[in-house]
């Protein structure tokens, strides 16, 4: 059997981007957090509220410029005090792939900013 990492089925990326999402009894507080890795199935958020295991939370998202997105997660557990895994248990396909082309060209970024790093370090010697 699989565990942590090995268990997951889509490619999760690390971020550090805010976010505001909501408890589902009371829509009306918006709360902040961070999300700190997020793939097109779930997310990892910190936050001091204190939120309970199995609760939905609604949330609204800004992952660059004109690229907004919402969600409604559920806590499967948590993490850390301030941590807390989320599963994306509801969204539009409309968002779902505006998550899949935020992480593909946050990927490729990634990989371009790592070649060009490669480049200076072999000219170097």
């Amino acid at each position: 059997m699989l565990k942590g990492e090995e268990n997951r089925r889509f490619v999760r990326v690390l971020l550090d981007i805010p976010c505001k999402f909501s408890l589902q009894d009371n829509l009306k507080e918006k709360i902040e957090g961070k999300i700190i890795d997020l793939s097109i199935s779930g997310i990892s958020l910190e936050t001091e509220k204190e939120i309970s295991v199995g609760e939905n939370l609604n949330f609204y998202l800004s992952l660059s410029e004109g690229l907004n997105c919402e969600f409604v997660g559920q806590i499967t557990r948590k993490v850390k005090d301030n941590e807390y895994a989320i599963k994306i248990v509801e969204i539009k396909e409309s968002a779902r792939n505006k998550l899949g082309d935020f992480i593909i060209n946050y990927l490729e970024e990634q990989n371009r900013i790592i070649k060009l790093f490669m480049q200076v370090k072999r000219s170097e010697k």
